[in-house]
């Protein structure tokens, strides 16, 4: 599930999934509207022949989706999955920290196939 205000931050990053989304709209327009969804709904109404509020229950509907790959792979949003993933570092351990003083690295491990 995705967020406007995620959208919209994001803009450039969004702009591919939704002219997958609605193809029918002009890249260069979008770009323009910059994150605006009063602006987004404005264009979607105009290129299907429908009311605003139509537009925008639509865009709810894409933003009930799941957020596409390639905008969780966004750099942006890569790097803040990155910052969240030190929230997982355990106590007493530091994210530069060498692991095999926390792990089994100085276990030998078995060669592939063999037990």
């Amino acid at each position: 599930m995705m967020t406007w205000t995620q959208v919209s931050n994001n803009w450039t990053a969004f702009s591919a999934p939704i002219l997958q989304r609605w193809p029918e709209l002009d890249e260069n327009r979008l770009i323009n509207i910059a994150g605006d969804r009063r602006l987004l709904a404005a264009e979607i109404a105009d290129k299907h022949t429908r009311s605003e509020i139509e537009a925008d229950e639509e865009i709810a509907e894409w933003l009930n989706s799941e957020m596409p790959a390639d905008v969780m792979a966004d750099e942006h949003n890569d790097n803040m999955a990155i910052l969240r993933s030190a929230e997982e570092i355990p106590e007493g351990e530091g994210p530069l920290d060498d692991d095999k003083t926390f792990g089994d690295d100085n276990k030998l491990e078995n060669p592939v196939g063999r037990a």
